[in-house]
């Protein structure tokens, strides 16, 4: 767990009675200056959940929410989330990757999200959704309402809409003036997705980011593209056509005309490098989202975290994970290891591990506050 004066971020960990209470009463200790709290990858109980709940609604300035991965696993999780963003009004954020919300879930978080004014970036990616999400999905984004203007949405791994229930959201990106930043990656298209996806990059002047990696977007799509990309005038920035099968020659074509960051930095591919790459990669992406202000461009940055999160215990010496448990005997007072156990160990790597980490932690911070101690 971290806490920070105005932040708290807790990765991977069970929120028992006891550190739910220690929670609450942290968040309470900065109710009045909090503007994130982050609970990626934790379990809780449903009546500790409630208990957090009531502290978080508190929090009048909350402006970013993370409850990634498999946190909100109960129905009752769910109703308590939809009551407790009805009161957010100052909410920028909102993380909910990888929970199993499916349709009749999003139905109930809907009201409460679309009432979200000052929302400008949602992750309801890999939440089980189907094409009866569409509509409600479709209406978050093309919004009439001149008061909301989301400019992030991240629809990635939602593979049971089929293409023509993308279709008819990509039908809504095309008048979606405040929309910015779109990612379907690793969704089930087809190249007439991509033919409603040449409509929006050209009718969609606000769209700067566009990630369509591993979508099944072929070649003809690629070939509309490039004809838009050569005779109109594009705010179009990054273009992510990555693991789609694409020929090699249109793929070259479309990287002389637009910049693509994802192939370089951020695609989920690279993590399938060496780990030392995969890092160095990481934290240049971070370092440059650092000079944007806009926190809604962060949230990219928090799923590739994640992901590399996971492939960070490669990383690790053999006695970081044995001087991990050592410490953690030793604040319980029940420390049954000596000195002797780490005299062979290599130190050198230890160090620079921990180095490394703290580096990352340290470039992230000021942006969200990411824990890097705990894996």
């Amino acid at each position: 767990m971290f806490c920070n004066q105005d932040s708290i971020e807790i990765i991977e960990e069970h929120l028992s009675p006891f550190k739910t209470a220690n929670v609450c009463q942290h968040i309470m200790a900065i109710s009045d200056k909090i503007w994130g709290a982050s609970f990626r990858k934790c379990t809780i109980s449903d009546q500790d959940f409630e208990k957090l709940a009531k502290i978080l609604k508190k929090c009048k300035g909350l402006k970013y929410l993370n409850f990634n991965i498999k946190f909100i696993d109960t129905s009752i999780k769910l109703g308590i989330t939809t009551s407790l963003l009805s009161n957010m009004n100052l909410l920028d954020t909102l993380c909910l990757h990888s929970n199993d919300i499916g349709d009749e879930g999003l139905v109930l978080l809907f009201y409460s999200i679309s009432n979200l004014i000052n929302l400008k970036s949602l992750d309801i990616g890999d939440c089980n959704l189907t094409d009866q999400s569409v509509e409600y999905i479709k209406d978050l984004i093309c919004s009439n309402d001149s008061k909301r203007s989301l400019q992030e949405i991240i629809l990635s791994s939602n593979k049971l809409v089929t293409p023509n229930g993308w279709s008819r959201i990509l039908l809504g990106v095309i008048t979606a003036t405040h929309l910015k930043y779109l990612h379907l990656d690793f969704n089930n298209l087809d190249d007439n997705c991509g033919y409603l996806i040449a409509s929006a990059i050209c009718s969609n002047q606000a769209l700067e980011v566009l990630d369509l990696e591993q979508t099944g977007i072929g070649n003809k799509s690629v070939e509309l593209f490039l004809y838009i990309i050569r005779n109109y005038k594009l705010n179009l920035k990054v273009l992510n056509l990555m693991n789609n099968g694409i020929s090699d020659v249109l793929e070259k074509e479309v990287k002389k005309l637009i910049k693509n960051d994802y192939d370089v930095n951020e695609s989920l591919n690279q993590l399938n490098k060496a780990d030392q790459d995969m890092t160095r990669q990481s934290l240049e992406v971070i370092s440059k989202r650092n000079n944007n202000k806009n926190l809604s461009r962060k949230l990219r940055d928090q799923f590739k975290l994640d992901k590399m999160f996971e492939k960070a215990q490669k990383l690790k010496p053999n006695s970081y994970s044995k001087l991990q448990k050592s410490n953690n005997l030793a604040e319980t007072k029940e420390a049954n290891y000596s000195g002797e156990e780490f005299e062979n160990e290599n130190f050198d790597d230890q160090y620079e591990f921990l180095k490394t980490y703290d580096d990352l932690r340290f470039k992230t911070h000021t942006v969200l506050p990411f824990n890097l101690n705990k894996f």
